[in-house]
């Protein structure tokens, strides 16, 4: 379940689902364009992913609830994501950027723990900040609600009702 708060906007990338012989595998991909997601994820079925692309960075969520806003700040509430990011489109280098490397870097970000794009690094989630985060979490929890849709699971709930005219 996502919910994509206030001024935000969100493209639908990639929305695959197919039966395996002992799961359901799903690909999606979502970018991001601004403001900002607060999620919660199941468990997925290896190899199925879920990943969210936000300024020069891919998060890929597994099984977790978490916050992502679109200036590539990420903050994990229970659970890990994996963010691979650009160091050198940043202007630094990163702590944990390979030698000789161009590519992308990984780095993982546990529960209470922040990913700063300014800097690179994984850093602890303030108290005020986190309890922001989870209020949003707790609403998405509570307000979401199932559809499906061509075969696949859409989660949807509006912030209020909005008239068509």
């Amino acid at each position: 379940a996502l919910r994509l708060t206030p001024e935000s906007s969100l493209r639908l990338d990639k929305l695959n689902r197919e039966v395996g012989f002992d799961a359901e595998i799903t690909e999606t991909t979502l970018t991001l364009l601004t403001g900002s997601i607060a999620g919660t994820q199941r468990k997925l079925a290896a190899p199925s992913r879920f990943q969210i692309n936000v300024a020069d960075e891919v998060v890929t969520i597994i099984g977790t609830e978490y916050y992502v806003r679109a200036d590539g700040a990420v903050t994990v509430v229970s659970g890990a994501v994996s963010v691979y990011y650009h160091p050198n489109r940043h202007g630094w280098w990163g702590p944990h950027r390979p030698p000789g490397s161009g590519g992308p870097v990984k780095v993982i970000v546990p529960a209470g723990y922040s990913f700063d794009p300014a800097t690179g690094q994984v850093v602890p989630t303030t108290p005020a900040y986190l309890k922001k985060i989870i209020a949003h979490i707790e609403t998405t929890r509570k307000c979401a609600k199932v559809f499906r849709v061509r075969g696949a699971v859409l989660v949807v709930r509006p912030e209020r009702y909005i008239s068509p005219h």
